[in-house]
């Protein structure tokens, strides 16, 4: 069974303002953590949420609708973490926000490139190779 708040779009429109007005209050960048303490769950929940996924990857039927709602909010709510996250990271502690920008939207130092199937070899002067 869902949360209350979960179930309910103003509920979960006037968590998310709580949140915002805290980290404004604060002088910082909101957080998923922050989020899921005014909805009242864990962060892992309010991460399923804004990636589309409340229940496991499928949606209650009898709350399709107010479901997809509220996880389009969410997902709204956890875009403007990241980039509000991004930004203060730039005039402020890098550092802290890099961590939080890992742990809870993928990101990553460097690109990994995963390499499937043949690839060609080129060898450059190949006619010039004795036999």
């Amino acid at each position: 069974m869902a949360r209350p708040k979960l179930t309910d779009p103003v509920a979960v429109e006037e968590a998310i303002g709580q949140a915002r007005q805290w980290a404004q209050d604060h002088k910082v960048a909101m957080t998923v953590e922050r989020l899921a303490v005014a909805l009242g769950v864990d962060r892992e929940t309010v991460i399923r949420y804004a990636r589309g996924e409340p229940n496991g990857g499928d949606c209650d039927e009898e709350m399709r609708e107010n479901t997809h709602t509220i996880c389009g909010m969410i997902s709204r709510a956890y875009d403007e973490i990241a980039a509000s996250q991004a930004e203060y990271g730039m005039t402020n502690d890098f550092h802290m926000v890099q961590f939080l920008l890992k742990n809870n939207h993928k990101y990553r130092d460097r690109i990994e490139a995963e390499l499937t199937g043949a690839l060609p070899v080129v060898i450059k002067g190949e006619d010039q190779l004795p036999d």
